[in-house]
């Protein structure tokens, strides 16, 4: 009797576990999809280039997407797991996409018309709240740019400045900038 009442419980677990996983599947898509939608637009709206700026640790950045992409596709192949879990494949075709979308449009930082434009999104130019310079310790022949968006310290960037493009940098920030003081 305790046996078939064992049996009876582990046949629903995995029924459960297919519904919730859906549903957090299903929410997850919808995220990656409104992810997705947010960072093609962004990518439309930057305006023209002014400044490129020098880029930093774009090896490390290829590598770790690249590992992610192969981490999170991998698993699709598995043709067991695919037709049992169609949505959750789904998902990770959707977050590859994502991915590749990203490390493909990572192009170097750069001062454009609408803000400041990186990896890590667009700083537009009515959301920077101050910027400072700072000397890189490391390399005395440059300069960084450390810029605040808002109140949070995700909200902060920090971006390599050569000393010949300073001036320029420092010219165009004071031009399009409109800060409180």
């Amino acid at each position: 009797m305790i046996e078939n009442h064992a049996l009876q419980i582990t046949k629903a677990i995995p029924s459960q576990y297919h519904y919730i996983s859906n549903c957090v599947f299903i929410l997850l898509l919808l995220i990656l999809l409104w992810a997705i939608y947010k960072f093609v637009i962004y990518r439309q709206q930057v305006g023209n280039i002014l400044l490129r700026l020098p880029l930093r640790g774009q090896g490390m950045v290829i590598f770790t997407y690249t590992l992610l992409i192969i981490n999170i596709i991998f698993p699709i192949f598995n043709q067991k797991q695919l037709f049992n879990y169609p949505i959750e494949g789904l998902t990770r075709l959707i977050f590859t996409l994502y991915l590749l979308l990203r490390l493909l449009m990572n192009n170097p930082p750069s001062i454009r018309d609408r803000g400041i434009l990186t990896a890590g999104g667009l700083a537009r130019w009515r959301k920077i709240h101050n910027y400072q310079w700072s000397v890189n310790m490391m390399k005395p022949n440059e300069h960084i740019l450390i810029i605040s968006t808002g109140t949070f310290f995700w909200d902060i960037w920090r971006l390599t400045i050569h000393n010949k493009q300073k001036d320029h940098v420092d010219s165009l920030l004071q031009e399009y900038l409109v800060l409180d003081k």
